[in-house]
């Protein structure tokens, strides 16, 4: 190449870097210049240009750097739109590096959640209703779990209000009114009653049906028998107090152990054994 083909080629040269330099692409602009160089090592404007191309480059990255910083503590402040806005325009600087591209995905993802956050808090504002508005509403269902649960201590209530009935009845009738029991009843103490034997519901039964049949209700203890199954310890007493009350009412009269005589009630209305 000729000396004045080359000074108009180092010359072209010089011209495409300064346009790359005004439009800020300070990179293209420092590979333009150094073909200069390669063409003649020793041009100064060629040198010159590239030292303040790097310069420009080396304080955009520090900017970037800067937007960098401030972004990634919007972000741990929790503000999504400051930080997106930093970041974007750290990547404008020339600064879309994987750090800033990270820290970009988290500001996204930040506002993403922030997003679904605002939602749910507005749809639970429109689900909060007024008390006095909600009078005569029917109350929503809840699971099924949890009305098992609270089904659950129903069998227990029933057993002991039937356990308190059938003692309370068998008290009164071997105790007698309340004015004619003994003072020493009220006064027992707590010590005593906690060494008493807890009987069972089938005995407690048993000895509330014995009770009425003592008084000649034989219907009655009939139907006490009745309501209870064969319990531990009772299974052959209570079937066997079922059968004589129904030996006796079959015929027609009733024989207290006392010896006392009485006439017959009606019919039964406990289940006959087989």
């Amino acid at each position: 190449m000729g000396g004045e083909d080359r000074a108009a080629k180092i010359e072209q040269l010089l011209q495409f870097g300064l346009d790359h330099y005004g439009q800020g692409q300070f990179d293209r602009a420092v590979d333009v210049w150094t073909r200069v160089l390669f063409l003649d090592r020793t041009h100064a404007g060629a040198r010159a240009h590239i030292g303040r191309a790097r310069a420009a480059m080396a304080e955009r990255l520090r900017e970037s750097e800067a937007l960098l910083h401030a972004g990634v503590d919007a972000c741990e402040r929790g503000q999504a739109v400051e930080a997106r806005a930093l970041l974007t325009k750290a990547i404008q600087h020339g600064g879309a590096n994987d750090e800033v591209l990270a820290a970009l995905d988290r500001v996204e993802r930040l506002g993403a959640v922030g997003a679904t956050a605002s939602g749910d808090t507005v749809r639970l504002r429109g689900r909060v209703r007024h008390p006095r508005r909600d009078v005569g509403r029917v109350a929503p269902r809840r699971p099924r779990r949890r009305a098992a649960l609270w089904l659950l201590p129903v069998p227990l209530v029933m057993v002991a209000a039937g356990t308190a009935y059938i003692a309370g009845g068998w008290a009164s009738s071997e105790l007698g009114p309340t004015g004619a029991r003994p003072r020493g009843v009220s006064s027992m103490s707590l010590e005593s009653v906690d060494s008493l034997p807890v009987p069972s519901v089938p005995e407690l039964a048993l000895r509330r049906a014995e009770a009425l049949a003592d008084e000649g209700h034989l219907n009655e203890a009939l139907g006490v028998l009745a309501t209870v199954g064969r319990g531990a310890g009772v299974g052959q007493r209570l079937e066997a107090l079922r059968g004589q009350l129904q030996r006796r009412l079959l015929e027609g009269v009733t024989v207290s152990d006392r010896g006392t005589v009485r006439s017959p009630d009606a019919a039964p209305t406990g289940r006959p054994t087989p």
